[in-house]
């Protein structure tokens, strides 16, 4: 919530953080601050995914044709709530255009 609120202010220096967020299946967990063999509430994917679900809110504040291309990726992925916002934030910048 507070990213999508940080972006819907067009900060440009979010755009690079929510591109880097959005490909967050390359982070690992030592990037996130998860050490090997210690337990956490939250695990290393549930992190990314939601990275990935907080870039794709934001994102959509920076209409662009690369970054409707970017989320077009993720429109058929198995992923329900990944494909619901694809979809939610290219309807929003095939709007805002």
């Amino acid at each position: 919530m507070a990213m999508e609120k940080l972006c819907s202010a067009r900060i440009p220096e979010m755009e690079p953080l929510l591109l880097r967020y959005l490909n967050s299946d390359d982070i690992t967990d030592a990037e996130l601050g998860i050490k090997e063999g210690a337990e956490y509430y939250f695990s290393g994917r549930f992190i990314r995914k939601n990275l990935k679900l907080s870039a794709m809110a934001g994102i959509k504040y920076y209409s662009s044709a690369k970054n409707i291309e970017l989320l077009k990726k993720y429109e058929n992925d198995e992923d329900i709530f990944i494909r619901d916002r694809a979809r939610k934030s290219i309807a929003y910048m095939s709007i805002k255009k």
